[in-house]
C-alpha cells in the first residue's frame, strides 16, 4: 500500500506540474497575442492617422498654395508667380496643425520650415525646390548633386521685354530660357552651362537668372509679378520614379508609451 500510495503521489504530483507548466505556456501565448495584437493595432492606427493628414496638406497644398506639380515624360515641373505670396495657404496649414494635434496628443506637426522657405524635396534625385521666405522675390533650385539633366524656364510677363543679356561660362549643364512679353517680343535661347562656377547669369527686365557652384539655380525678381514654370529634368531616372514631398521634419507620430514613432516626408506626388 506504501509503495502504491508513492506512485500515487508522484504521478498526481507530475500530473499537477504538467498541467501547470501548460497554463504557464498558454498564459504565454496569450500575452504574446495580446501584445501582438496590440502592436498591429498601433501599426494599422500609426499608418490611418499618417496617411490621413498626409491627405489633408496635400489637399491644402493643391488647394492655397498657388503651386503647381506635374511630371512629364522624364521631368517635374513646377508653376508659379514670383512672388508668391503663399499667405492663404501659411494661415491654412496653422489652422490644420492646431486642429490635429488638438484631436490627437501623438501628433507634432512642425511647420517652421513651410512658413519660413516651403521647401519641396524632388525624389529620388534629392533636388529641394524653394523660396527664399515665402512670398519673397526668390526662388531657388538645390541639388544635392549635379544627377540631372537641365533646367528649363518659362517666363510670362505683363510688360514688354527690353533687356534681355546672357552672360554664361560654357559647360556640360543644359539652362533653355523662354519669355514672352504683352507685344508677344520675347527673349528665347537654350545655352549650356559650367555648373561649377559663380557667374552663369541671364538677365531679362528685372529678372535675374543665376546658376551657381554645385549646379544651385536662383531666380530673382526685382520687379512687378511674373509667372513662372520651373522644368528640371533627368534622362537617367524614369517618369514614375519621380515624387515631391515635404521635409521628413514636417510630420512626427510618437507613440511613446510603446516605443513606435514615425517620421514623414509629406508626399504632394
Amino acid at each position: 500500500m506504501n509503495k502504491k500510495g508513492i506512485l500515487l503521489t508522484l504521478g498526481l504530483t507530475l500530473f499537477i506540474l504538467v498541467v501547470f507548466s501548460l497554463v504557464l505556456v498558454y498564459s504565454r501565448f496569450m500575452q504574446d497575442s495580446e501584445d501582438r495584437f496590440l502592436e498591429f493595432s498601433l501599426m494599422d492606427k500609426l499608418y490611418d492617422t499618417d496617411t490621413s493628414i498626409q491627405k489633408g496638406f496635400k489637399d491644402l497644398f493643391t488647394a492655397y498654395s498657388g503651386i503647381n506639380i506635374s511630371f512629364r515624360a522624364s521631368s517635374v515641373s513646377f508653376e508659379e508667380n514670383l512672388p508668391n505670396s503663399g499667405g492663404t495657404f501659411l494661415t491654412s496649414v496653422e489652422d490644420y496643425k492646431n486642429f490635429v494635434e488638438s484631436q490627437d496628443t501623438n501628433v507634432h506637426i512642425n511647420t517652421s520650415l513651410l512658413s519660413q522657405e516651403l521647401p519641396l524635396i524632388i525624389f529620388p534625385h534629392n533636388i529641394t525646390y524653394t523660396h527664399k521666405n515665402l512670398g519673397g522675390k526668390q526662388i531657388e533650385v538645390i541639388p544635392a548633386s549635379i544627377n540631372f539633366d537641365n533646367y528649363s524656364l518659362y517666363l510670362r510677363f505683363d510688360e514688354n521685354i527690353t533687356n534681355c543679356v546672357w552672360n554664361v561660362n560654357p559647360g556640360t549643364l543644359t539652362l533653355a530660357v523662354a519669355s514672352v512679353g504683352t507685344s508677344a517680343n520675347t527673349c528665347t535661347d537654350t545655352r549650356t552651362v559650367d555648373p561649377q562656377v559663380d557667374t552663369n547669369v541671364v538677365k531679362i527686365n528685372n529678372i535675374t537668372i543665376k546658376i551657381t557652384s554645385g549646379g544651385r539655380l536662383v531666380i530673382a525678381n526685382n520687379g512687378t509679378a511674373i509667372f513662372l514654370r520651373t522644368e528640371i529634368s533627368s534622362s537617367r531616372i524614369p517618369q514614375e520614379a519621380f515624387s515631391v514631398k515635404f521635409p521628413e521634419q514636417l510630420l512626427t507620430i510618437n507613440f511613446s508609451e510603446f516605443n513606435i514613432m514615425k517620421k514623414s516626408k509629406v508626399s504632394l506626388l
